[in-house]
């Protein structure tokens, strides 16, 4: 059923179908996908499919029309004439059909089976974008991560399947969703229950799970039929806090432990504050837990206070539906001042990305009396002027210094070649940092997590670069880019250089992606003062204005 509604929107998407309808449909087959009940059942029974989150009452009708019949009358019409074997590797890697299409025809090929033996062989995958022949290699490999924001998601799924088993008495999540990873591989879980075989028995009876089984006297694993691993740990009341530290640290963090406190044997512990304690140190929060020096600072007291998503005055990177966002100014403006922000900046592409409608200098200007106009019967909150600016490929900007001096807030992103080298790509970034006008670098590697890798440049080159003009970097907070990373984000804030989270919010409701940006960022160990959205209004618009000109 997944795959299907996965081709279908592979499908739409070549008829221009817009992102909303699409990541419905994928939205849904994610859903399927790990749902607890069996869905093909309640069709039979009757039952209706919106209990199923995503699934509203087109999806519902395509679902029992996929079960009763083997297929979709929809799909069929617009993939006629379409090679099945590229619109189904299209769907199961991610890449667009008329690559999928193109890589059919060029290695002849008559099934996603003999797709898969042919692309084993690298050659093969010369030719092929990078971008898509790291989509590829993913489904090659069977690889099964998913977005930390969808695995967020997975994973409250199954603590409520765990929390109804025989005699469990408390779950929590551990491992890489509870430190915050980017992209998650195994869903992990500490329970404390009268016997294993209750676990064995909850995880069984889900219908979504492939090869439960019992790994170890108090270790459980199964796998999700298309998504991460399951792992979840029986602990006792007395060793609780054994369970949970060691599940959820990392292995280098809990090496790092063992460098720092030694090996010595410790009494069990029935909290993890208490598992720290012991060992001589101060609580570690999850995000930290990655052995990157964490232990050692917990151990002298130096650890970062980390930034709330509470810390968050304002949202400085989104777009209208002057651009390719779906809602308009004003409905952007309510859904902030509804979250209790203080400003919001709208950062409407630029002329040169065609494909967004980006704003011309006529409609920017206009844009700008529009805010301006709205400020003026705005109390308690103020709209700010923006703009996405393209890098374009030598790195000059995309509009005139001129226009530039009319904006409140300059991003700089790459939306366009990608495929440029290193020392071009490196150029280009260093032509852009030195543009007095940007504020600055959005999305700074250009990766889409699972989907594209970043661009290649020279990080430090272009870091030493940033700090020397005193511009800003983004953490861009759309959980399919989390883009500056963590590490980033450290080797920037080692540098001292002050720090956006934004959303780059499409949409009302994308507004809501800041708080998997703060994740990111305390990832990063940020504090509230290194991120300069956390100010009051009046204090970041001194700090911009004592940066750069207008």
């Amino acid at each position: 059923m997944a795959a299907r509604l996965e081709q279908l929107a592979v499908l739409l998407r070549e008829q221009g179908a817009d992102r909303y309808k699409l990541r419905a449909y994928r939205n849904a087959a994610a859903s399927l996908r790990s749902y607890p009940a069996n869905v093909a059942r309640m069709v039979t029974a009757g039952e209706d499919l919106r209990s199923v989150p995503g699934v509203g009452k087109s999806i519902a009708s395509a679902i029992r029309e996929i079960i009763k019949t083997g297929g979709l009358k929809t799909a069929e019409r617009l993939g006629g004439g379409e090679s099945k074997v590229a619109v189904e590797v299209a769907a199961a890697a991610g890449v667009p059909l008329r690559e999928a299409r193109r890589i059919v025809e060029e290695l002849k090929v008559g099934s996603v089976e003999e797709l898969a033996r042919a692309l084993e062989d690298n050659e093969a995958l010369s030719g092929v974008h990078p971008k898509f022949a790291f989509q590829l290699r993913r489904w090659l490999t069977g690889a099964q991560e998913v977005l930390w924001a969808d695995a967020e998601y997975l994973s409250g799924t199954f603590e409520r399947v765990i929390a109804g088993g025989r005699d469990v008495r408390r779950v929590e999540v551990a491992g890489e969703v509870r430190r915050g990873v980017e992209t998650v591989g195994a869903l992990a879980y500490v329970v404390e229950c009268a016997t294993a075989e209750a676990l064995v028995e909850a995880l069984q009876a889900h219908a979504g799970l492939s090869r439960v089984e019992r790994a170890k006297p108090n270790l459980v694993t199964a796998r999700l039929a298309a998504g991460p691993e399951l792992r979840v740990r029986r602990a006792g009341e007395g060793d609780w806090g054994d369970a949970l530290a060691e599940e959820t640290g990392s292995s280098a963090h809990l090496a790092e432990v063992r460098r720092v406190v030694g090996r010595k044997r410790f009494a069990p512990a029935a909290t993890e504050d208490e598992w720290y304690e012991v060992r001589g140190l101060g609580w570690i929060p999850p995000e930290f837990r990655e052995g990157r020096g964490e232990v050692a600072a917990a151990a002298d007291g130096s650890l970062p206070q980390l930034i709330e998503l509470a810390d968050i005055r304002g949202d400085l990177h989104c777009h209208t539906t002057a651009s390719d966002g779906a809602n308009t100014l004003s409905e952007m403006v309510a859904a902030a001042r509804a979250k209790g922000y203080s400003y919001l900046c709208i950062t409407d592409h630029s002329k040169s990305l065609k494909i967004t409608r980006g704003l011309d200098e006529k409609r920017l200007a206009e844009q700008a009396r529009q805010i301006d106009a709205m400020n003026r019967r705005l109390k308690g909150f103020r709209v700010l002027k923006g703009s996405e600016v393209d890098i374009l490929a030598d790195g000059s900007l995309d509009f005139s210094d001129e226009t530039l001096a009319t904006l409140d807030i300059v991003i700089g992103s790459i939306h366009s070649r990608f495929g440029l080298d290193k020392e071009q790509q490196t150029a280009r970034l260093l032509r852009a940092v030195s543009n007095p006008y940007l504020t600055c670098i959005g999305h700074m590697t250009g990766r889409l997590l699972l989907k594209r890798p970043g661009y290649e440049f020279d990080v430090d080159r272009v870091l030493k670069a940033v700090k020397q003009h005193g511009k800003l970097l983004e953490i861009n907070s759309s959980p399919d880019r989390l883009d500056i990373d963590d590490e980033l984000a450290m080797q920037a804030r080692g540098l001292g250089i002050p720090l956006l989270i934004n959303t780059d919010a499409h949409s009302t409701r994308e507004l809501e992606f800041m708080r998997y940006g703060v994740q990111q960022g305390r990832r990063g160990w940020l504090s509230k003062a290194e991120v300069l959205n956390t100010l009051p209004l009046s204090a970041l618009l001194r700090r911009l204005r004592a940066t750069f000109p207008r």
